[in-house]
Order: structure tokens, then sequence, then C-alpha cells
């Protein structure tokens, strides 16, 4: 199974694919996780804005690579997890996923969250909020059927469990 997890930035994507791994594994299936993060392209080779990377945008991602890589270790896996802000901004990867899993977080809990960030340093208002500005734009996704999982909070026990067997 190939299961795809989006979401705007700090809305729990890795932690639940790696909450969805470790109960998985427990069942005996083996599971490995991709990371959108893993295929940004080449700091050149991506857009900016206002002199920054423009780490928001779909340009900026190797989705070929990605398909690739998914392509070859389904056949060594029984789950597979893509993960990122922008993993259902590409229709062939789309293809690729039996499950799709969208976070959903309220704008005033991503600023809360991204404020707090601190592996990028230190990031001007104006840049947190074009990210939540791009998720709008570039990561939400009407049009494709997927399940929609509100992550305000962390996600229970209890629904990780239906999660993981949907």
């Amino acid at each position: 199974m190939i299961i795809g997890i989006g979401g705007v930035s700090r809305a729990g994507k890795t932690k639940l694919a790696n909450r969805l791994k470790a109960k998985y594994e427990s069942e005996g299936k083996t599971v490995d996780i991709f990371p959108l993060d893993d295929y940004v392209k080449a700091k050149e080779e991506i857009p900016t804005i206002k002199d920054r990377i423009d780490w928001e945008h779909p340009d900026g991602i190797d989705y070929k690579s990605l398909c690739d890589t998914i392509k070859l270790a389904k056949s060594r896996y029984d789950i597979i997890i893509a993960e990122g802000h922008l993993i259902f901004s590409n229709e062939d990867l789309n293809k690729l996923f039996e499950r799709k899993l969208f976070l959903r977080i309220k704008r005033d809990i991503f600023l809360d969250r991204r404020k707090r960030e601190t592996r990028w340093g230190e990031e001007p208002d104006w840049y947190i909020n074009y990210v939540w500005d791009a998720y709008v734009e570039h990561g939400t996704y009407e049009h494709i059927p997927m399940q929609i999982i509100d992550s305000n909070e962390e996600i229970p026990e209890d629904q990780l469990e239906i999660l993981a067997n949907a």
C-alpha cells in the first residue's frame, strides 16, 4: 500500500507518518517513509521570493525522482508512506497513492507552531504569512478525493488505529 500524507507546514505530517510506521511494523509489516524534503531540487533550481528561496512552490520539488524511488521501493515494502506539504501537487505522484491523508490545522495554530520553529533560523513575519498563503494556493486539494484529518491537537491513539486500518 502506498500512502500520501499532506498538509501545511507544522501540521504533523512527519509525526503521523512515524506513528503509522510504528503501528504497521508492530503488526509485522515492512514500512518505509519518503519525506518530500528529501526530494527538493538544488537551491539554484528553486524559485525565489523577495531574495529568499521559495520552499513553498511545487517547482522546487523533483517529483520524477520521488515517483521513481517509490516505484522501486514498492517491491521491497508492504507499506510506503510519502509525506510533505506539496505531496499532492503532482499528478503522476497522486496516481501512485492508494490512500491520501490530509492534515488540516487552523491558521492561528499554524502561525503559533511556525513562529516557534527553529530549524530555519528566525523567519520574518512576511515569510511565515507567505507560507500560509502558498499552502492555500498550492497545497489545498479540494479536487482530489482524500481523507481530511483535523490535527489542531495530537491525533489520539484510537483515531490512529482507524487510520491504519482504513
